[in-house]
């Protein structure tokens, strides 16, 4: 276009390849944008998931300490109740 004699036209030509290829940039950024927010969203549902099973096994290992403190106590009361009353 150039050696045509036709500036004009090869500018606008050049300035539609520019702005056609920021565009594809643009998109590429975010498509880029859209996969780490899902491997983001991903990476918290898995954490989420593994601090839910620990709080569960918590709770479980809390209960059985419980238990076994409640045993710990009655079994102390017993004994207090056999040193009052002078029981063999």
């Amino acid at each position: 276009m150039i050696i045509e004699d036709k500036p004009g036209t090869y500018l606008l030509y050049a300035n539609g390849e520019c702005a056609l290829v920021v565009i594809g940039i643009l998109f590429a950024l975010q498509v880029n944008y859209w996969n780490e927010d899902k491997n983001r969203d991903a990476l918290e549902i898995s954490i989420l998931e593994e601090l839910k099973e620990n709080l569960l096994r918590d709770i479980q290992d809390f209960q059985i300490n419980i238990n076994y403190y409640e045993k710990s106590v009655r079994s102390g009361r017993i004994i207090i109740e056999a040193l009052m009353k002078r029981l063999p």
